[in-house]
């Protein structure tokens, strides 16, 4: 929204005029009373085109012969019309079928294929092993996040911008704008680190979930002597989530959290460092009422605590850690129940292959993101060829 902004306040008048071999253009922002003035060799200009840019903001662009640009946003149609039938007498328009290298979209879209191919091809060979720095030191996503914009920028702006730029293609080819499906695709590595990081854990084998804290954290544990007791003490409440998003429903999670005990009953005043948790997700149609939606949350949280009590008539195959779950910390800490020094586990009933295999479903997806997001990413190159 402050781009926008910031691109209304700035828009100018421009005013153009020739002289001693010179294009002449004078600018005058009212909204700053700023006065702007330079000029261009006409022997320089290798052509114009006015496209948008943004929804609803168009520019007028002279390029240049060096493969360099000027932009001057425009304020009414009628000065586009003024200008652009001024230029025409001195250059020629450029548009989707003047690239003399491109002149069809199939040629184009190749050679963005390439440029893109490389450019994740070489950001994969750098930051791959700073992102096994980050696992081996459990960085969190947010430094990934940050450093990933960091990395990627540098070598789109280098691998795949200067080029297009350097191969007569319009503005639209190269800019950050459009060009965000391509240097933006790598977060996706971020999913694909978190989920790689569980499928090659291995699981820790203890005797008792008390031993936890005597071994350094994992992923996945299993125990000989486990016990539960989600009839004694049990921890639930449900957390509605963003309603005011324009998809016609909103998610609500429910949680039911328990102890897990050493092997003995567990207590109703007892004090436990062990939890294990589980989360039902469930959707609500935002036209019904407020009194049909509380009615149904408050039967699917009931139907998922009568599921949560069933599946503990047998023992979970394996535990997953959840360290950094801050609201199931906060549901704990306001129980009696709680103890400062607290692991939180999700129990898992499935083998150990079979989740292995979701995650990895899980990756295959976030890989097949990178690639769509760089295909459609040359579209946009290749139309403004």
């Amino acid at each position: 929204m402050s781009f926008f902004i910031a691109t209304f306040i700035t828009r100018a008048d421009t005013t153009l005029s020739t002289a001693d071999g010179f294009l002449h253009i004078h600018q005058y922002c009212r909204s700053l009373n700023i006065t702007h003035q330079f000029e261009i060799p006409l022997s320089n200009i290798r052509g114009f085109a006015i496209n948008e840019v943004t929804r609803g903001s168009r520019a007028l662009f002279i390029y240049l012969n060096d493969f360099d640009y000027h932009k001057f946003p425009l304020v009414s149609f009628d000065e586009e019309m003024g200008l652009a039938t001024f230029l025409r007498k001195l250059a020629k328009e450029i548009h989707s079928s003047s690239n003399p290298l491109f002149p069809t979209f199939g040629s184009a879209y190749v050679f963005a294929l390439k440029r893109t191919g490389i450019f994740v091809l070489l950001y994969l060979t750098i930051a791959l092993p700073i992102y096994k720095y980050a696992i081996d030191h459990t960085l969190s996503d947010g430094y990934l996040f940050f450093g990933t914009i960091a990395l990627s920028i540098p070598i789109w702006w280098f691998i795949v911008r200067q080029p297009v730029k350097r191969h007569y293609f319009r503005h639209g080819a190269f800019f950050w704008l459009s060009n965000l499906f391509i240097y933006l695709s790598v977060l996706l590595l971020i999913p694909i680190k978190n989920e790689a990081t569980s499928y090659f854990s291995k699981p820790v084998h203890l005797t008792q979930p008390s031993q936890l804290f005597a071994k350094a954290p994992s992923m996945f544990y299993t125990f000989d002597q486990t016990s539960f007791g989600p009839d004694s003490v049990l921890i639930d409440d449900y957390e509605i989530g963003n309603s005011s998003s324009k998809s016609r429903i909103f998610p609500v999670n429910h949680y039911f959290i328990t102890p897990l005990g050493n092997g003995e009953p567990i207590r109703r005043n007892g004090v436990y460092d062990s939890w294990l948790v589980k989360k039902y997700r469930q959707k609500i149609e935002k036209s019904n009422s407020y009194d049909t939606q509380q009615t149904l949350i408050h039967e699917f949280h009931q139907e998922t605590e009568k599921q949560f009590m069933a599946i503990f008539n047998e023992n979970p195959v394996f535990y997953k850690a959840e360290f950094n779950n801050r609201d199931i910390y906060r549901l704990i800490s306001s129980s009696l129940n709680f103890n400062r020094r607290t692991v939180i586990l999700e129990p898992h009933w499935e083998s150990l292959a079979s989740y292995r295999k979701e995650i990895l479903g899980g990756m295959l997806l976030a890989i097949a993101g990178i690639i769509g997001a760089n295909l459609l990413g040359c579209i946009f190159i290749a139309i403004n060829r």
